[in-house]
């Protein structure tokens, strides 16, 4: 089936899809819009009380919107041409940055103002990909595209000055091997209590999406967690406003926690971290590495192992390391408040 995005406004649930007519839900029946300044965009959003909608393959150039604090999103009377060359792609994505409105094609990106009206091209080549992989983190647009995932924001001081800056460098490999196709299956979610960006994908480029990618804000860093099959996830907060990290599984049709405890289901929880790879040219030059520090968050009592690789082959027995394992204790000082990761039956 198709996926829908969704947009609530006045005690209405606004879907769509790029495909059927879109409809609102006001908590008892469905309606259906049809007739004219009606579209059957892909993406809907509302920013500053003004409804967007995009991604109407009859119409892949126009971001159509409403008037300002409107009765209903019954239509959208009003028509952007984001660019004349419907070659340049179709709709992929909207999002907003506080006042400033960003619509996405695939291969291009476009800041919008309405008030004027007028839209201004931000992105020349790329565009972006995976409309709900767009994920607003604090004050920046977290999106990606077939190059990779990238940041979204006002870099300078001046206001309304926007550039996008890369992000997955370091997991450039993992990231290529999915197929543009599939990086439109890809979903995303900012997690602030954990101050971490999930990117739920598909690397098998199978339609299931079998991997997360991690960025921590806290060290700028990726980590990839396998095992983990999921088409979408949200924080939930409970009667008592205590907050829960669901996902929903691709293969089981289940709703399930994670990022909670300390193992998986009873069952340890193995992980790997990989330092950035040396390249000390001369191959028959004695080299010596006085010492290599590495910083990251262990549960107490969890045990780190650390191996070294030369071209890829484990040459441990070859290095002296001074001490080859650590054993957590109890942390002295403070706590940064981050919860230990951790889940309960992951994946299928």
């Amino acid at each position: 089936g198709t996926r829908f995005s969704m947009a609530a406004y006045k005690n209405i649930m606004y879907f769509t899809n790029g495909v059927d007519n879109f409809f609102g839900y006001n908590g008892i029946v469905c309606t259906d819009y049809t007739g004219a300044n009606t579209y059957k965009g892909k993406y809907i959003i509302v920013a500053n009380d003004i409804g967007y909608i995009l991604g109407d393959p009859s119409v892949p150039s126009s971001l159509a919107y409403t008037a300002a604090t409107p009765a209903n999103f019954n239509t959208f009377p009003n028509v952007l041409v984001l660019d004349e060359d419907d070659s340049s792609g179709k709709g992929t994505g909207l999002a907003n940055l506080e006042a400033t409105v960003i619509a996405f094609k695939n291969k291009k990106i476009y800041k919008v103002n309405v008030a004027a009206p007028s839209r201004t091209q931000l992105d020349y080549s790329n565009g972006g990909l995976g409309g709900r992989a767009i994920v607003r983190v604090e004050n920046e647009l977290f999106f990606q595209n077939s190059s990779g995932i990238y940041t979204l924001a006002q870099r300078e001081a001046l206001q309304g000055s926007f550039r996008a800056e890369p992000l997955s460098d370091s997991i450039k490999e993992m990231f290529d091997s999915i197929s543009d196709t599939y990086l439109e299956n890809s979903a995303g979610i900012y997690v602030s209590d954990l101050r971490n960006v999930y990117f739920f994908v598909d690397t098998d480029n199978n339609g299931v999406n079998d991997t997360v990618m991690v960025y921590s804000i806290l060290n700028k860093s990726w980590t990839t967690y396998t095992g983990i099959s999921a088409n979408e996830g949200v924080v939930w907060e409970d009667s008592l406003n205590l907050p829960y990290f669901l996902i929903a599984s691709a293969l089981t049709g289940q709703v399930r926690e994670i990022e909670v405890g300390t193992n998986d289901n009873g069952n340890e929880i193995n992980a790997e971290a990989r330092t950035k790879a040396w390249n000390f040219n001369i191959p028959e030059q004695l080299k010596t590495v006085e010492g290599v520090d590495i910083f990251g968050f262990i549960t107490e009592g969890s045990q780190i192992q650390f191996n070294i690789l030369v071209d890829n082959e484990d040459r441990s027995g070859d290095v002296f390391v001074n001490g080859d394992n650590y054993v957590s204790g109890v942390m002295s000082g403070y706590s940064y408040g981050v919860r230990p990761l951790g889940g309960s039956t992951l994946g299928g």
